[in-house]
């Protein structure tokens, strides 16, 4: 790859939706892998990663073991140094997306549910408006892992 990243991954659900990404990204560097965040199996067994990237995943687990089998993941898969980017729904966020329930988020929830291990270095709410004009306002925030 151009810039010298490796071991690059990209996760879903859908296998569908992985193909439709690996068409535009078009990378032979990029492993796609099918599975549930929620009851992962095939991430339970990949190599840690120096950096997790959720970008408007987390905030569509509604259910508490959801979301704590998310974390535990999470925090067993970044290595020690690595980084952190989470960008959800705003605890001031919509309720809804794509007509499904949402669980909205604060840098303080964000940082309590990544635990000791993590260490806040930057966050800041963003308001992306939608095709429609619609506001979605989110909290983006980097947490490093203590080494």
């Amino acid at each position: 790859m151009k810039l010298g990243f490796s071991n690059l991954i990209a996760t879903d659900i859908s296998d569908i939706a992985l193909e439709k990404l690996d068409k535009r990204v078009n990378s032979s560097n990029v492993a796609y892998v099918v599975d549930d965040l929620t009851h992962p199996s095939l991430l339970n067994t990949m190599e840690k990663v120096d950096l997790w990237i959720d970008r408007a995943v987390l905030h569509f687990f509604t259910e508490e073991q959801a979301r704590n089998t998310y974390f535990n993941l999470l925090k067993s898969k970044v290595s020690r140094g690595g980084f952190v980017i989470l960008a959800q729904y705003n605890i001031n966020g919509a309720e809804k997306c794509a007509g499904l329930p949402v669980y909205r988020y604060s840098k303080e929830m964000l940082t309590e549910n990544l635990g000791g291990d993590f260490e806040l270095i930057d966050s800041f709410e963003y308001t992306y408006l939608m095709p429609s004009g619609a506001e979605r306002p989110y909290i983006y925030a980097l947490f490093k892992r203590i080494e």
